[in-house]
């Protein structure tokens, strides 16, 4: 159990936090959330005792272990990987040495010795001791964590130091994970991971027996994780007894309620002044006016805080292209003797919602430099549509920004033919309004850099936007703001992103990039997932039965008699249907027909009538032969 009391901390003279109280249960899932700013981060480092709040003070379990996970600033030095993940368990690979050492005086004595004795009774206690951490254990644990994680084999054995900031960002989980502490404190955990990792620590994290506290904008990921929303605005907390999509229905049901109640006692205020102002000069009703005023001055006036502005904007309206969109026919791509694709075909069409999705190095963000035009493939042909004006987003574009611009300077960079009016307009779809348009770029919040950043894509309209991680430093409203807009969209998109809820929302089929290759699948991420998940059970039952040819169950010799022509008709009856059978079922484990509903469900259909035949024919067979 953790709780903080009266908790206060503030920054260059101005209060972050103020008074704040929250205790926080054994087993909680708590998804701490709020805007950019508000203090989320600061709260964590104040709960696992990195820094220290100036007023307050934080109660914490002396059993309790607690795991804190930042949002960056983590490095590694001096050990190869799966020794720094080995290092966790120092204090039990402590008593392997020990072991060790007892093993080798024992093979020095002679068994029927006191000393002998007591050291075997020792090694027992030893044993019993490392059982019970299960040190035995300890590799196998390491190896899932970082194949979880996203790191092959061979990176194991790779110094801590060679690894680039997101991949210090997994050591830094990984070795979190495999200390199992009571309480875990992830600030932003899958803003470094991909798809794959995120789906992994999503299950981790669901039989993970512990205390969960998360800040994450991943709204995927809170739905299934949390169970409780902390919410942090105008420094104070508010709770919420549900997962992060029924904590926004709930505060607008709250917030029509204050307002309910605010409006009935603005109006009890009023009928009480107009009161006191009719009868105050009146004597008789000098003791009723008395008492109203005591009434006014006992009253704890209810305040509606400020609604946040609903922010929304609207791509410009793009001009139309031809029905083909963009053509890729055997392309293939490498940097030197590395390969990232081999033989690639794709064809876009008009009004697609395509997202890519793969492992972090699998070529998501190639494949969509090859698309946007800016890097030319090693082989194969790139074909452009008719009438095709391409907006691409890049991982870098904020880098890209001038700090010493402000706003408006940077929209006139890329327009310098466009009136003052026209641009101001433009920010302004792109929520800079008024003297926000005068920001320098240096003082921009990551969301503000990244709208900037799309803003001057859309200067000019364009019919085919690529999106490469356009989410990565947008809060949760920002991703919500601009997954609106896409909606909206009416051009052709192809986005990449981690967000797995807006690529739900958005996508209408999904490109997977893995293997140097491309598979493509029809619908969203749901739909995905769903495909994938059927098709690993079917291959892993097909793994442990290992057919190599139809399983054809061959019925014994029947006797020589009267019966001996019907007992072979059903006997190659038998071992037609079962070959079908073997045959649906290597059709089943087809990437094409989990994607061909229709053909799904006849196959599923026609695969359960011949089981159903089959079960029947034996039975004849049987009755046959018992008569024989």
């Amino acid at each position: 159990m953790i709780e903080l009391q009266n908790i206060g901390i503030g920054f260059g003279g101005k209060p972050l936090l103020k008074d704040v109280c929250w205790r926080i249960g054994d087993n909680d899932r708590v998804g701490l959330i709020g805007a950019n700013g508000s203090g989320k981060t600061t709260i964590l480092r104040i709960i696992a005792g990195h820094i220290r709040s100036d007023q307050g003070e934080v109660i914490r379990s002396k059993s309790s272990k607690i795991g804190y996970l930042p949002q960056e600033s983590v490095t590694f030095r001096g050990r190869l990987l799966y020794n720094e993940m080995l290092s966790v368990f120092k204090p039990i690979l402590a008593l392997f040495e020990t072991k060790k050492v007892i093993e080798e005086k024992l093979s020095k004595l002679g068994s029927g010795s006191q000393k002998y004795r007591e050291l075997l009774k020792e090694y027992g206690e030893l044993e019993e001791e490392i059982d019970k951490k299960e040190g035995y254990t300890i590799e196998n644990k390491i190896e899932k964590v970082l194949s979880g994680l996203g790191f092959s084999e061979k990176d194991w054995h790779k110094p801590t130091e060679t690894f680039s900031g997101g991949w210090e960002m997994r050591i830094a989980l990984g070795k979190l994970l495999l200390q199992n502490p009571d309480v875990l404190l992830l600030d932003e955990p899958t803003n470094f991971l991909d798809i794959e990792s995120i789906a992994w620590l999503e299950n981790y994290l669901k039989n993970f027996r512990g205390t969960i506290v998360l800040v994450s904008h991943d709204r995927y990921f809170m739905d299934k994780i949390i169970k409780k929303i902390v919410e942090l605005e105008l420094g104070k907390l508010t709770r919420y007894n549900t997962n992060y999509s029924g904590y926004l229905k709930e505060k607008e049901k709250r917030r029509e309620l204050l307002i309910r109640v605010y409006k009935n006692q603005q109006e009890e205020i009023k009928r009480i002044r107009a009161f006191i102002d009719k009868f105050r000069a009146n004597a008789s009703k000098a003791r009723l006016v008395k008492s109203r005023e005591k009434v006014l001055e006992r009253m704890e006036i209810v305040t509606v805080p400020p609604e946040l502005k609903k922010v929304k904007f609207k791509f410009p309206e793009p001009p139309r292209s031809g029905d083909k969109v963009l053509e890729l026919n055997n392309v293939s791509q490498s940097y030197g003797e590395k390969k990232v694709f081999e033989g690639v075909g794709l064809f876009i069409e008009r009004g697609e919602r395509i997202a890519v999705v793969g492992v972090n190095g699998a070529g998501k963000s190639t494949l969509l430099k090859i698309l946007a035009g800016v890097l030319k493939s090693s082989s194969g042909e790139r074909k452009l549509g008719a009438n095709i004006n391409i907006g691409y987003f890049a991982q870098r574009s904020l880098e890209m920004l001038n700090p010493e611009n402000t706003v408006l300077k940077e929209l006139e960079e890329i327009a310098p033919m466009e009136t003052e009016t026209r641009l101001r307009t433009l920010a302004g779809v792109f929520l800079f309004s008024g003297d926000d348009v005068f920001k320098p770029v240096k003082v921009l919040s990551g969301g503000e850099k990244t709208r900037l950043a799309i803003a001057k894509i859309l200067i000019n309209p364009v019919n085919f936007l690529i999106l490469d991680e356009p989410t990565n430093h947008l809060d949760l409203a920002g991703r919500k703001v601009l997954e609106n807009a896409l909606k909206v969209y009416h051009g052709t998109l192809v986005l990449v992103t981690h967000d797995r809820c807006m690529i739900d929302n958005l996508a209408t089929k999904l490109i997977e990039v893995a293997d140097g290759t491309i598979k493509i699948h029809l619908g969203n991420y749901t739909d995905y997932v769903t495909r994938k998940t059927a098709i690993t059970e079917v291959t892993e039952k097909q793994k442990k039965v290992k057919l190599k040819k139809p399983p054809v169950r061959r019925p014994p010799q029947a006797e020589t008699d009267g019966k001996e022509k019907e007992i072979s008709r059903i006997t190659k009856l038998i071992a037609k249907k079962e070959a079908r059978v073997y045959e649906l079922e290597q059709l089943l484990l087809d990437y094409v027909i989990y994607s061909d509903k229709q053909k799904m469900r006849l196959y599923t259909l026609e695969y359960k009538t011949l089981k159903q035949e089959i079960d029947e024919l034996y039975e004849e067979w049987d009755k046959i032969k018992d008569l024989s």
